[in-house]
């Protein structure tokens, strides 16, 4: 094979140039998410807080059924059809999707609107119906957005929906404060809430009209515009539909099920706190302390993998398509191999440094203590959780769309058999045991299945470099963490540099173990003068 052939097979298995973009942008997300919490907290109180949280739970379960399948069939098959380079028919296709997540997003904002008086009784909060109705029109927004966000993602064009992402957040921080803090003067609490969380509509409005224009942008750039614009006989809708629903279907319970999974700490720990003896108060305090404090610290390293996650499966799907099977099984080795480098340092980092990290945000001593077992060993699920996430996108990509489901129902009852029997003799510390080995079981079960169904993937030698590079860098952060703490006046300080000395040593051990390619860097989308520098300095082998 000639230098310029093999480099043409190389282009053709990296993911994406948008997943630093979309990586950056959830990592902003999950800022701003942090922050707007603080302010509006502290405009809306308690009392507040309370009718807004419960309007976002009834949103969120909408919004799961509504969109969690639908954009991802329509990325694979957008992919598929970009693959065959049927550009017509990929125009088609969107046209097709539209008008059908239009209808399910119009639909399902009035089946949550009108029924909005009894969710909010069903949650024991009936002033929270005025917030429910402010937040119904969401749902139709991000729905039609879930159209041009299937559409980019199946061409991999990520940048438009890293801004889309960015606008979405920036506006519910933005117009949500300013409604709430006009509003305060005028009306009730509840209402207040309601105007806050109207934020998020108008915000999700704006995001859904920044991928509307970058999407004719596109078109026009591309010269699409003119395919996207023609007349699709009705057996060519139909089938359009057919295939979009048979991918979404499985998706969807798939995606409902792990949402369903992530709630149950909500109905199980609170009821086995009480049996075993807590009051109302001190079960409250015991389960707040570790959704406000453990849980959000455990979801930041999954912004690094989520991107991964999204790039990868069209890129397969459309391998498959061509017949590539090489670029196919090589594109799932390298997005299982980059999922376990970047969360497994930062799984092991988190859970041996929570308690000076907890301290680095948190001011309140009695709460980071009790807060600390918990998010040591919840910190150990983000390694399992990151092969599950792009497990679940590859088996996608594969057509295998049943088995998730399956892999999710057995963790699900290994979370509630350790959880509930875990917390009857041990208390809260069964919740973080029961969570980790939930995701312990899906992703073994899920990577077993991958194995199987992608020849060629050798799971030791996936797992090996990451986990010998790891190591050092997990007993570098604590050593130096447990040095400067006795010799700098700050801990603050002490932290900072013990994360900053534990990233060094990681890079060095990868390098050392060639545990990071070139084709690694391409394909997390740095350029390629970047990352052949890095390989010059023997960072990448």
């Amino acid at each position: 094979m000639t230098a310029s052939e093999q480099d043409k097979r190389e282009k053709a298995i990296r993911f994406s140039s948008g997943t630093v973009a979309l990586a950056v942008s959830g990592l902003l997300v999950k800022f701003l998410g942090m922050v707007y919490k603080i302010p509006l907290t502290n405009l809306l109180g308690d009392e507040g807080m309370g009718y807004f949280n419960a309007a976002y739970t009834v949103y969120t379960l909408f919004f799961v059924l509504s969109t969690s399948g639908l954009p991802v069939a329509l990325s694979l098959l957008v992919s598929e059809s970009v693959a065959k380079g049927d550009e017509r028919g990929t125009g088609k296709l969107y046209k097709s999707a539209a008008r059908l997540f239009l209808i399910v997003g119009f639909f399902g904002m009035l089946l949550m609107a009108l029924p909005a008086r009894r969710f909010a009784l069903l949650l024991g909060t009936p002033s929270a119906a005025a917030g429910i109705l402010a937040v119904s029109p969401t749902l139709l927004f991000m729905t039609y957005a879930g159209a041009l966000r299937g559409y980019f993602q199946g061409r991999r064009r990520m940048v438009p929906i890293a801004l889309s992402q960015i606008l979405e957040a920036g506006g519910k921080f933005l117009f949500g404060l300013l409604f709430a803090s006009w509003a305060l003067s005028y009306y009730s609490r509840s209402v207040v809430a309601a105007y806050a969380i109207f934020g998020l509509t108008l915000a999700s409005f704006f995001a859904t009209l920044s991928l509307y224009l970058c999407k004719r942008h596109f078109d026009t750039d591309e010269g699409h515009l003119a395919l996207c614009c023609g007349a699709i006989s009705s057996f060519e809708r139909k089938e359009n539909l057919r295939k979009i629903a048979k991918l979404a279907f499985p998706i969807t319970i798939s995606a409902s099920v792990m949402t369903l999974a992530s709630s149950l700490d909500l109905f199980l720990v609170m009821r086995t706190l009480r049996k075993i003896g807590y009051s109302v108060a001190k079960a409250n305090a015991a389960f707040g302390n570790y959704t406000a404090l453990a849980v959000p610290l455990f979801n930041m390293p999954t912004v690094l993998i989520l991107p991964i996650a999204y790039s990868v499966a069209p890129f397969v799907k459309g391998a498959l398509t061509r017949q590539d099977a090489f670029g196919a099984q090589k594109a799932t080795v390298r997005a299982l191999s980059l999922a376990a480098l970047l969360s497994l340092p930062a799984s092991l980092g988190l859970s041996l440094l929570a308690k000076p990290i907890l301290s680095l945000l948190f001011s309140n001593a009695d709460s980071v203590a009790m807060a600390t077992p918990l998010l040591s060993v919840l910190a150990l699920s983000v390694f399992p959780l990151a092969l599950l996430t792009v497990t679940n996108s590859l088996l996608q990509a594969y057509g295998k769309l049943w088995f998730p489901i399956f892999a999710i129902g057995a963790g699900i009852v290994t979370k509630c058999a350790v959880s509930y029997f875990g917390m009857l003799r041990f208390g809260m510390i069964a919740t973080p045991v029961g969570t980790f080995l939930c995701y312990t079981v899906v992703a073994s079960l899920n990577l077993g299945y991958l194995a199987l169904s992608c020849r060629g993937i050798s799971l030791g030698k996936l797992l090996i470099k990451p986990f010998l590079a790891s190591l050092p860098m997990a007993v570098g952060s604590l050593f130096s963490y447990r040095v400067l703490s006795h010799c700098l006046p700050y801990q603050a300080l002490a932290t900072l540099l013990a994360i900053l000395t534990g990233v060094i040593v990681f890079v060095i051990a990868a390098s050392l173990l060639k545990a990071v390619t070139l084709e690694d860097a391409l394909s997390l989308g740095l350029s390629e003068n970047l990352a052949r520098r890095l390989q010059k300095l023997h960072i990448l082998s």
